[in-house]
């Protein structure tokens, strides 16, 4: 009856002495040929891996560490590229933005936890609204006489494209549904227009007689009644 007990009890400590070296030697195992080490003191790691999960990367910070990783399911695609790091004695957020630099998540910190997600930015979206531009023709004249007025002056709000009327008046300018028009010529108050939907569209002007007292026409331009 001794010996069986004693065997038995051998056993279980051999069993325990299994379970617990796989807890600890699994991330070890994970990471062969590479290194993570992490200064209780300093906070600093130093990361020296290669070809390794970038997830393997993170549970092996978040094991060894107090920060803990927080990701939705459509980053584990991503997670799962193979990096190679190496840094020596820097803080979490060095690691962080080698990660990102070659990965293309991103990342916040609050405190201990540490959220990665997938990059917001959207620069192609841009791009395709300026395709969108379409041709608008323009007709302006006085609101008084119905007279057409020559070299007005179009421009696109908050841009430089822009153009001047012909001898009839009319111009043509490319714009998008949510382009603002400035109409100005000397002797009129300036207005600005919205383009619209429409790809043709009719502007009044109408005379500035305050403008008028102080501008006097010449033979060579124009200049201040005063002068």
């Amino acid at each position: 009856m001794t010996k069986k007990v004693v065997f038995l009890r051998t056993t279980k400590r051999l069993k325990f002495f299994l379970i617990f070296n796989v807890f600890f030697i699994i991330p070890l195992f994970a990471l062969s040929n590479s290194a993570i080490a992490w200064n209780v003191n300093t906070n600093l790691f130093s990361v020296q891996v290669e070809n390794v999960m970038v997830k393997d990367v993170l549970n092996y910070i978040e094991k060894n560490s107090n920060y803990i990783f927080i990701y939705s399911d459509e980053v584990q695609k991503i997670l799962g590229n193979k990096v190679s790091v190496s840094v020596s004695n820097k803080n979490i957020e060095t690691i962080l933005k080698e990660l990102s630099s070659k990965t293309g998540l991103v990342y916040s910190i609050s405190g201990k936890q540490i959220t990665i997600s997938m990059s917001q930015q959207k620069p192609k979206v841009q791009q395709s609204s300026k395709s969108n531009k379409r041709s608008l023709t323009g007709y302006v004249r006085d609101a008084d006489t119905k007279e057409p007025l020559i070299g007005v002056s179009i421009v696109e709000k908050g841009t430089r494209a822009g153009t001047i009327t012909n001898a009839d008046g009319v111009f043509n300018i490319k714009v998008d549904d949510e382009s603002e028009l400035e109409i100005s010529y000397i002797g009129y108050k300036k207005q600005i227009v919205k383009a619209g939907h429409s790809n043709s569209i009719n502007i009044s002007l109408i005379p500035d007689n305050k403008m008028l007292n102080e501008v006097v026409v010449v033979g060579y331009g124009t200049q201040k009644k005063v002068n």
